[in-house]
């Protein structure tokens, strides 16, 4: 798994782990209230462990 091919599955755990319906880190602005880098690394971690 490896780049955009995850997009998908990953904003579907975030907005699971978060329960907004849009995360918005995938459009081109960040959201007006982002994430904690440490969700990124989270589910970076789990990207890399299901490869």
């Amino acid at each position: 798994c490896q780049g955009r091919m995850c997009v998908g599955y990953c904003s579907d755990r975030l907005r699971e782990a978060t329960g907004r319906a849009d995360v918005g880190w995938l459009r081109p602005r960040f959201p007006i209230d982002p994430i904690p880098f440490s969700a990124f690394q989270n589910v970076g971690m789990e990207a890399v462990s299901h490869d």
